[in-house]
């Protein structure tokens, strides 16, 4: 991975923690502070994780396809990767207001993976081959 990826994926980590963190804890405000702060840190480490997972996988997905179709399975894959894994690991963390608390990020990441997929490949249209 090159220095120039590097710097363009670290701040979306880092918004996707920070964002998504807040909003996990604004979404748990009604419980005791340990779990507010509690959910906050468990869905910011894995905002910032299914974010990079969820770049690899888009930029996965439109190299395979190169069709008017990526986005939409891409969408789609990150969607459902989303839901499986912030529903599963919530439930274990034991953050009391799960859907309200992944309804947010889930929505996010897969307008994310979907633009990110049309970025790619409008990328992909103008280079000469």
């Amino acid at each position: 991975m090159t220095a120039q990826a590097v710097r363009r994926t670290w701040p979306h980590l880092a918004l996707a923690f920070v964002a998504m963190g807040v909003w996990a804890m604004l979404a748990n405000r009604h419980h005791p502070w340990p779990q507010i702060v509690q959910a906050g840190l468990v869905q910011g480490m894995l905002s910032a994780c299914l974010t990079l997972l969820m770049k690899r996988v888009v930029e996965a997905v439109v190299a395979s396809m190169k069709r008017r179709g990526a986005p939409l399975v891409a969408l789609a894959a990150c969607g459902l990767i989303s839901i499986c894994v912030l529903s599963v690991l919530h439930t274990i963390a034991g953050t009391p207001e799960i859907i309200a608390t992944i309804t947010v990020p889930v929505v996010v990441s897969s307008a994310y993976a979907a633009s990110y997929a049309v970025a790619l490949m409008r990328t992909a249209q103008r280079k000469p081959t």
